[in-house]
């Protein structure tokens, strides 16, 4: 078996200690590498849309904390200390069959941020030649370099987690310093109080619902990277460097992006930072800074997609499959998209707000099951035994009341701030969050729905902890 799909089955075989690339730094930089990138300068644009500057520290921090709370204490404990990736973490409350039904959702939406980042890496490429040429470019170039971002991400993906690796420990440090350039330059150039003075640019007339809207799209932001950080973490070494990594880079460093992006939408006007770069920064500066932004979207989307891929190789189809032919499958709808930049720059607020919807009430299904049911065991056998002698098998594979707890969290989201349109329901001044509420709803459902047919019905192995902390016992461990 060759090298790259033997990291591809690293999904269905969890890794052991010394199979394990990411130390601490590692750790950190793939994480950082993976967080700044063109999302976060577009979040910090509709952030700015609603709020002041002031009000919009406060709303990405916290937003962001929330979110990111969340997804680390969902997965980290069960994909460090088993070493498995995101995907299988779901098969003990949803059931093997269960979790592919779900993980149609995450690639169709990992294919979305793959296809935005690599628009987005067009749009700076074209920015950068105009600046330098004087020329305005049309569409067909806009796509052929759209397309070319694409595959220079699928070449990464091919290479493995390597290659990831090692462009990140170069990427991460001139994205930092980029970042800070562009901060000085905006001060300097239009002042403090500029900033911390402006108005909001599009808000609604209810204050309230700004600010949690503004709250909302960065608890989203935070979410969003649930999908994907398997794949980092079951690589790293240690579960507290795996913690503070992710706290570094999508905890912390993607909030002084989303700030950044922020700032330069209020006295630009524009959340796009391939159209405000050069006029920040000058010609010079500006191209720098541009190109090291196309290189951490290739950074950040060769990520998602690894992680996207490794998940596909859990259908029957796919499993026995080159890593060439699954990645080559996995790109061809997101070249499609880049035809489309329309649909691409229009939806990328439905990408947040979905992370928002569905994220929340999956991993709070994901903490009842692995926290409060199974007493933080997690049975490789019963996860990765295909047939009904699985602990984890359920009804025909698929624990229909875990998906029905996930879909209704959603659907409460949904009932309070509509994720396609942003229309809001009265109740979301009163619950103060879309979120919170749908958490909290799966959360409830599901406990109520295990303790009353799964424990009665012995389903699921919720029952099978006491075995293994029983046996743990015996040996004096």
């Amino acid at each position: 078996m060759d090298n790259k799909n033997r990291e591809a089955q690293f999904l269905n075989i969890p890794t052991m200690k010394h199979e394990r690339q990411y130390g601490f730094m590692d750790a950190t930089f793939v994480n950082c590498g993976w967080a700044i990138a063109t999302w976060c300068f577009l979040t910090g644009g509709l952030t700015a849309n609603l709020v002041d500057f002031k009000t919009a520290i406060i709303a990405a921090f916290a937003g962001n904390l929330i979110g990111v709370a969340i997804m680390l204490f969902a997965e980290i404990t069960t994909t460090v200390k088993y070493g498995v990736d995101t995907y299988p973490t779901l098969v003990s409350f949803l059931g093997r069959n269960g979790m592919k039904i779900l993980l149609i959702f995450f690639i169709v939406i990992n294919i979305g941020w793959v296809a935005v980042l690599s628009a987005m890496f067009s749009n700076a490429v074209q920015n950068t030649f105009t600046a330098v040429t004087g020329q305005e470019t049309g569409h067909v170039f806009y796509t052929v370099v759209a397309i070319i971002a694409v595959f220079i991400t699928w070449f990464m993906v091919f290479k493995g987690l390597k290659t990831i690796q090692w462009l990140n420990r170069v990427v991460v440090p001139c994205l930092a310093f980029t970042m800070i350039v562009m901060i000085w330059a905006i001060f300097n150039k239009y002042g403090i109080d500029t900033v911390f003075s402006a108005e909001p640019l599009a808000p609604y007339d209810n204050e309230t619902v700004n600010i949690v809207l503004a709250i909302e799209l960065n608890v989203g932001a935070g979410l969003s990277w649930w999908a994907s950080l398997g794949s980092l973490t079951r690589t790293t070494t240690t579960a507290r460097g795996a913690m503070w990594a992710n706290w570094i880079g999508v905890g912390t460093l993607e909030v002084i992006a989303v700030l950044l992006g922020t700032a330069a939408a209020y006295v630009i006007g524009g959340s796009d930072p391939t159209t405000w770069m050069i006029p920040l920064g000058g010609v010079t500066l500006g191209i720098i800074a541009l190109v090291f932004v196309c290189i951490g979207n290739i950074s950040s989307n060769a990520i998602v997609m690894y992680a996207t891929c490794l998940g596909m190789k859990q259908y029957k189809f796919f499993a026995n499959m080159s890593w060439l032919k699954v990645t080559a499958i996995y790109v061809t709808p997101v070249v499609i998209l880049e035809f489309m930049p329309e649909v691409l720059y229009g939806n990328y607020q439905i990408l947040l707000n979905g992370s928002g919807a569905f994220f929340s009430s999956l991993a709070a299904v994901q903490i009842v099951d692995f926290y409060l049911l199974r007493k933080e065991h997690f049975d490789l056998r019963s996860v990765y035994n295909a047939t009904s002698g699985s602990g984890y098998y359920f009804w025909k594979g698929v624990n229909w009341g875990g998906l029905i707890c996930v879909i209704l969290g959603g659907v409460t989201y949904c009932l309070l701030l509509n994720p396609l349109t942003w229309e809001y329901s009265s109740m979301l001044t009163v619950f103060k969050s879309a979120s919170i509420p749908a958490f909290a709803v799966a959360f409830i459902l599901y406990f109520i729905y295990a303790k009353l047919i799964l424990v009665p019905s012995r389903k699921g192995a919720l029952d099978e902890y006491k075995t293994y902390y029983r046996a743990i016992q015996k040996k004096g461990y």
